[in-house]
């Protein structure tokens, strides 16, 4: 058992984080959370739709971690590739939405 917990242990926490992040944007609706406290506060209206987008965002994340921890059972330099254009995908569309609803 804790030979599972030493190789599922970094991907499970990666997506237990996700999914709380997704929580507190996509039902709770803090936006406050994941964006940077110096960017303007968005308007009312968009709130709502910036919380929807960004919550597809975390999932999208939460799902390439499960990737990897899959991945990690057939080649862990395969899991870390694929964690790693996970990653630069989210980013560049992450801050596709925030210049999105920045404007």
């Amino acid at each position: 058992m804790d030979a599972l917990w030493d190789f599922f242990g970094i991907p499970l926490l990666i997506v237990l984080v996700s999914l709380y992040y997704y929580y507190r944007v996509s039902v709770q609706k803090d936006i406050d959370s994941v964006r940077g406290k110096l960017q303007k506060p968005l308007k009312r209206e968009a709130r709502e739709m910036y919380a929807k987008e960004a919550g597809r965002l975390i999932l999208g994340f939460t799902a390439g971690a499960v990737g990897m921890g899959l991945l990690s059972l057939v080649s862990p330099y395969a899991a870390l590739i694929e964690v790693a254009a996970v990653t630069a995908v989210e980013a560049y569309l992450w801050k596709k939405l925030n210049e999105k609803y920045s404007r």
